[in-house]
């Protein structure tokens, strides 16, 4: 069975190092589109890993990566600090505090988790999510103590969007793709592919998937160990 790994735990660069030793562990095991039948996981995972790749050579060709990487870690931490205002506060002794809370998490969860989204669909989210805490939800905003945590978000969240209209014109002459949103692509295709994978050696077993397997369960121990070691963010480091 392949081990599951905490991608957002990855560095940028311990995450394509992760992504180009799969691609070549498949490869070396003999576990190709051609022998078996993994070619609809395999074709865009490949084509993403090229994506990927092409994202990591611009992350040191944009000036303001540092300056977008930073402003969106102030934008999470603020959404974070909301999100945890608003869970507190549906464990306060008061029942219309409690109430409040509840009806505010509803609208959040309806959201989903924004800062695991690309810098764009993230600010988008927020922008909706900000709008509805200073109108629909203020009330219950003022109730639980929570209102002052809406002003910070939407310069934070405004600054993260000047940042990224900046970079647009950077991108030109680029590729036009940030480490962010590579990542958000490769993943899914990624699990897709470890998935038939999986499977296949359910069903056909034999010394090809088992090496093959042991192998990337190992180096999934690896980098398990050097996240650990190095005291990663819990959120992708993402740059341009």
């Amino acid at each position: 069975m392949i081990q599951s790994i905490a991608l957002t735990k990855l560095s940028n660069a311990l995450h394509f190092e992760f992504m180009t030793e799969f691609d070549l562990s498949l490869v070396a095991a003999g576990i190709t589109p051609d022998k078996l039948d993994v070619e609809a996981a395999y074709k865009p995972f490949k084509l993403a890993l090229g994506v990927e790749d092409q994202a990591m050579k611009n992350v040191q060709t944009s000036m303001l990566t540092k300056s977008i990487v930073l402003a969106d870690e102030v934008r999470d931490s603020l959404y974070i600090g909301l999100q945890y205002s608003v869970w507190g506060a549906q464990h306060h002794y008061d029942a219309a505090t409690h109430a409040a809370a509840d009806r505010i998490n509803l609208v959040l969860e309806q959201y989903g988790n924004p800062t695991k989204l690309s810098y764009k669909a993230e600010t988008g989210v927020l922008r909706s999510l900000i709008a509805d805490c200073k109108t629909k939800l203020a009330t219950d905003m003022t109730k639980i103590g929570a209102s002052h945590w809406v002003a910070p978000l939407e310069q934070a969240n405004l600054e993260v969007e000047k940042l990224i209209g900046n970079r647009t014109d950077e991108e030109l002459l680029q590729s036009g793709v940030s480490m962010k949103d590579a990542r958000a692509a490769i993943e899914p295709l990624y699990k897709a592919l470890v998935t038939r994978i999986g499977a296949l050696a359910v069903v056909k077993g034999g010394a090809q998937f088992d090496a093959f397997v042991n192998k990337l369960n190992a180096r999934i121990d690896y980098f398990k160990t050097t996240v650990a070691q190095s005291g990663a963010r819990t959120k992708p480091v993402e740059v341009q």
